[in-house]
């Protein structure tokens, strides 16, 4: 293994590339390390023409690793028609991190088709990357592309450029797309959908903060009977705001988006949606599902769109599927419309809701819609009957002036959900209803065990959970064995 250095205003790549000897050119250092090489970035600006296309690879074992000294000092910007970044088939193994990429559109207007392309890619990590100042997608996934991870990302395009675009911070697009991870990212300032996946096996979209889009917040699928390309996944832990507040697009925009034949097993899971154009949460037709929406929080939807939008929007057409919505939290307020709606007959009989709060503040309408059939309350709706064990009381936010969806110790919602697979973990007797478990009253001396199951993927997703047990006085357990004797 090598460490190498790279200084564009000092550096010549006729030196060794050392630290005292540094090259001057990302292609230099692209062409040129080899598994298990590292190479460092001095603070500077790297022109890199039309873009970066030929990159040597690493391997299963040994990654080439290509970081800036300083986290985001570093910046690629395109100097010609084309992108920043290509990696295509056979690029693999590579390791980014801290470095921007920048599409230079406000001093070069340089046109191309993306920022960073992956064509047939694979085992490629984007650490503490940043996009800026590109009116193309900031990464587009395409070829079969597999094992990307993009974690602690800063991603924005800053230019809304006509309506409609569809121009989005990561697309994936193709068959053969798997395993990719987008966690722990920034997203704003983006023309049309922060996260769009038409395909990808394993997909997980994860502890991400999303707000100022063009459009959806993320979205599995594309309308339609599908291209038989496979799309399955989690969207989990998410905080999506302010959706179609970037730019002038119309049409209606949600937080979460599932829609289209593409669509298999998909779990929405302890998301914080507020401030949403439209839906918070739509599945729409074609699914193929199951879909399970478990412990989400939403607040104030339909902000800008018609009087349709809901917190929870199950579209008809898709027949078969099965839907779970449980343990989520919902509070209307004035602006918001419908609390949750349930189109046709098709969804509706694959549904299994229950154990949630549906909430209308002051002013707010209470309107329910299953199977054609509207109901102007929640007890009408309750008394249909549906969902017996749901309820219909302020839960209790910590601070919603602050965007704070956390639950006081006087919340409703607390140890009132069901514990049913889907669920990845809770505190106390039960599941909470809502996005965030309610931990204040655990006690100085009281420990939550938790074990997990790997999933084997190696991508940093959580597994499945094993055992929990509440125990009221901290004991240190080493093996499987000794954690089951408590």
């Amino acid at each position: 293994m090598t460490t190498y250095y790279v200084d564009y205003t000092d550096g010549n790549d006729a030196d060794p590339g050392s630290e005292a000897e540094p090259w001057q050119t990302v292609n230099k250092a692209a062409t040129t390390a080899v598994a298990g090489d590292i190479v460092i970035y001095e603070d500077d600006t790297y022109p890199v023409g039309a873009g970066q296309t030929t990159w040597n690879s690493g391997n299963a074992g040994s990654y080439i690793t290509h970081m800036a000294r300083n986290s985001r000092q570093v910046i690629w910007k395109r100097s010609a028609n084309g992108r920043v970044v290509g990696l295509a088939t056979d690029d693999d193994y590579l390791w980014f991190e801290g470095i921007v990429f920048d599409g230079d559109e406000t001093s070069g207007g340089w046109t191309g088709s993306w920022c960073v392309h992956l064509d047939g890619s694979d085992y490629i990590r984007f650490i503490d990357c940043e996009t800026q100042d590109t009116e193309t997608w900031c990464f587009y996934l395409t070829g079969g592309t597999t094992n990307i991870v993009f974690d602690g990302c800063e991603i924005h395009m800053d230019h809304w450029i006509a309506d409609p675009t569809g121009v989005d911070g990561i697309l994936a697009h193709g068959a053969g797309i798997a395993n990719i991870t987008v966690k722990n990212c920034t997203f704003y300032s983006i023309d049309h959908v922060a996260c769009y996946f038409n395909s990808g096996t394993n997909t997980v979209v994860k502890d991400n903060t999303i707000y100022n889009t063009g459009s959806h917040g993320v979205q599995f699928g594309s309308p339609g009977a599908g291209n038989g390309w496979g799309l399955d996944g989690k969207i989990t832990g998410n905080v999506i705001h302010d959706t179609k507040n970037f730019g002038t697009t119309s049409g209606d925009k949600c937080g979460i988006y599932i829609t289209g034949g593409d669509v298999d097993a998909v779990v929405i899971q302890r998301n914080t949606i507020f401030d949403t154009d439209w839906h918070c949460i739509q599945v729409g037709a074609n699914v193929v599902g199951p879909i399970d929406v478990y412990n989400n929080t939403m607040r104030n939807w339909n902000k800008t769109a018609s009087a349709t939008g809901a917190a929870i929007q199950l579209n008809d057409g898709s027949a078969g599927i099965a839907v779970a919505c449980k343990n989520n939290c919902a509070a209307a307020v004035e602006s918001s419309g419908v609390v949750f709606r349930v189109s046709g007959a098709d969804m509706n009989a694959g549904l299994d809701a229950d154990y949630n709060t549906w909430h209308s503040e002051s002013g707010a309408t209470d309107d329910f819609y299953r199977n054609g059939t509207a109901y102007g309350t929640f007890a009408a709706y309750q008394a249909a009957p549906f969902e017996a064990n749901s309820r219909d009381d302020d839960p209790d936010f910590a601070d919603v002036s602050s965007d704070d969806f956390t639950l006081e110790a006087t919340s409703p919602c607390i140890d009132d959900g069901v514990y049913e697979s889907p669920v990845d973990y809770y505190f106390g007797s039960a599941p909470d209803m809502g996005a965030h478990e309610y931990t204040g009253d655990l006690g100085a001396e009281t420990i939550q065990v938790i074990i997990w199951r790997s999933n084997g993927t190696g991508d940093g997703d959580d597994g499945d959970l094993m055992a929990k047990a509440t125990v009221g006085a901290v004991t240190r357990v080493t093996t499987l064995s000794d954690y089951s004797a408590l």
